[in-house]
């Protein structure tokens, strides 16, 4: 929702909402980092693997065809 509240999309309110939730995340993920024992700098890569994770899975779902395992091949239904 952030992008497309900077895209313009959604008005100001939408804008502020989106970057609180945001940095409550960030937060969130630093302080549980903190209490396992981690440093809490890692929680600067989390927006970017959360983005990763994302493109993981949209391109999964544009490769969807059928799968093979094991030398048997099974089709997949949409």
């Amino acid at each position: 929702m952030l992008i497309s509240a900077l895209a313009g999309f959604g008005g100001e309110t939408l804008l502020i909402w989106s970057a609180l939730i945001c940095a409550l995340s960030f937060c969130i993920h630093a302080a549980f980092l903190h209490f396992l024992g981690g440093p809490a700098y890692y929680a600067v890569f989390y927006p970017l693997g959360s983005l990763v994770v994302v493109y993981i899975m949209i391109r999964s779902k544009v490769r969807a065809g059928d799968v093979e395992w094991k030398g048997r091949r099974y089709a997949v239904s949409n």
